[in-house]
């Protein structure tokens, strides 16, 4: 093989270069497409490689004339030097690559972090506005429920002749059986409207409902909720 036969990829190397400089200056340039132009230039690389270890072969080819050998040598010498050119601009890009990549990374933390800001303080205005008045407006409904509670359990207790249990009022909204004991199967497992922990906008007053005492709270430290049973008596003494 000749030299005049050889395709020589440092041709297109000069663009390449250009490319990269103007890629290496722009304030706008983006971590992938850098990293997407030092893939290319990588690619390169590895051609003018191939061609100065071809160029280099030829050197050595016994048959080739003395003109043949040095166009040879010239071109392995270049390509040599325009390897090393190319791998200097790849590390350039690398770094660059890098350091926009931790900008971007940057300019997405601060978004997300505007965004999760402006929820915050969005939701934080609901809770102030809106759940004072909620959470009266339920403790207002699980007292009724309460109240209603004691009402059937008496009634229950002392049932006219041929009439059935009637259900506790939450058990005959939600549809679950909701008269006798509460200790039985069905009722522990079913959690109840009455059983709901409130906490009171102050974070230090606890909760407004149920109205438990401090030494009572131990039960939610152990990953527990009140029973019914125990919301009863609290309701009770109150």
């Amino acid at each position: 093989m000749t030299t005049s036969t050889l395709d020589n990829p440092s041709k297109s190397l000069d663009n390449l270069l250009s490319r990269i400089g103007k890629s290496l200056n722009n304030a706008a340039a983006t971590s992938s497409a850098t990293a997407r132009l030092r893939e290319e230039a990588m690619k390169m690389v590895k051609k003018i490689d191939e061609h100065a270890e071809a160029s280099r072969d030829q050197m050595l080819d016994p048959l080739l004339p003395r003109a043949q050998i040095e166009e040879a040598k010239r071109n392995a010498e270049a390509a040599s030097v325009d390897s090393q050119r190319l791998k200097a601009a790849i590390e350039l890009l690398q770094s660059r690559a890098e350091e926009l990549l931790n900008s971007e990374s940057a300019a997405k933390a601060a978004r997300r972090y505007q965004a999760a800001q402006e929820q915050r303080d969005k939701v934080s205005a609901m809770i102030a506005d809106r759940y004072p008045a909620l959470s009266s407006e339920l403790v207002t409904l699980i007292e009724e429920i309460m109240k209603a509670n004691a009402m059937v359990d008496r009634v229950n207790s002392d049932l006219p002749e041929g009439s059935p249990p009637l259900n506790r009022p939450e058990g005959h909204a939600r549809g679950f059986h909701d008269h006798g004991s509460y200790d039985v199967p069905v009722s522990l497992r079913t959690f109840r409207i009455t059983q709901s922990m409130l906490p009171s906008m102050e974070a230090e007053s606890r909760t407004v409902w149920p109205l438990a005492r401090d030494y009572e709270y131990h039960v939610l430290e152990r990953g527990k909720v009140f029973s019914q049973k125990q919301v009863q008596g609290m309701f009770n003494r109150s």
